[in-house]
């Protein structure tokens, strides 16, 4: 059982400007603002893991952290991570100032709190990135789907059937974060009938167990997603060509 690493995400994550440690620096300069992660209860299977995490975060520029920590939970709240065979979901309560005035040395300090809650499913095979004409997606979420049309055949000498596919296709459709690319132009182009709406897309769909799927495709639909205080998102489905 692989399980998630959240420290070593978090430390790659949020960068080199934030001190990220399990324990409080009780020599804390104030340099950099200090974040300390405590495991909180959470409910432990064979195939998944449900626990929270309670990040303090220590700082000597209260408005500066502050702004970066609602960034980073507007970014990641809601987000898969998917690393070799475990997959796990990440949820961000917004950031709670829980203390003023720490006194450390000549600095006075304050502590926010955020409070996560992660998901990880083990020995999983998911899909981490699809690949349109060179332009890479990390979706959302996506659905793979395969389907048949079925003929029945008569077994001779008995009154059971057995069954032929006369049909097959697949079709692929994600939701995804709505990037300014060579692929969202050509949408526009279909959109306005300036390119053929059977224009072929070269579509990769790579697995986090290794595997990959090549599809040449044509574009089903297209769903541009825009709100106020949101990031804009695209739903789009593709059958084969």
């Amino acid at each position: 059982m692989n399980e998630f690493d959240f420290k070593s995400w978090l430390e790659e994550t949020i960068g080199s400007d934030y001190e990220v440690s399990r324990h409080r620096n009780l020599a804390y300069d104030g340099a950099k603002p200090q974040i300390v992660l405590t495991d909180l209860a959470g409910n432990l299977t064979e195939e998944s893991k449900t626990w929270q995490v309670q990040i303090d975060i220590i700082t000597a520029t209260p408005d500066e952290t502050q702004a970066d920590l609602e960034q980073f939970v507007k970014t990641y709240n809601n987000t898969k991570v998917v690393s070799e065979s475990t997959s796990t979901m990440l949820y961000f309560l917004s950031p709670a100032l829980m203390e003023r005035d720490i006194q450390s040395g000549a600095n006075k300090l304050v502590r926010f709190v955020i409070i996560a809650t992660l998901f990880s499913t083990f020995g999983v095979s998911d899909i981490t990135e699809i690949t349109i004409g060179g332009v890479a997606y990390k979706p959302l979420n996506a659905t793979l789907h395969y389907a048949t049309e079925i003929r029945p055949m008569p077994q001779s000498g008995t009154k059971l059937t057995s069954n032929v596919k006369t049909l097959a296709g697949t079709t692929l459709s994600f939701t995804a974060i709505n990037k300014a690319t060579i692929f969202n132009n050509k949408l526009r182009a279909i959109r306005t009938g300036q390119i053929d709406g059977n224009t072929p897309f070269t579509i990769v769909v790579k697995f986090n167990d290794g595997g990959t799927e090549t599809y040449s495709m044509i574009l089903m639909s297209a769903t541009l997603a825009s709100a106020r205080n949101q990031l804009s998102s695209i739903n789009v489905s593709f059958v084969l060509a």
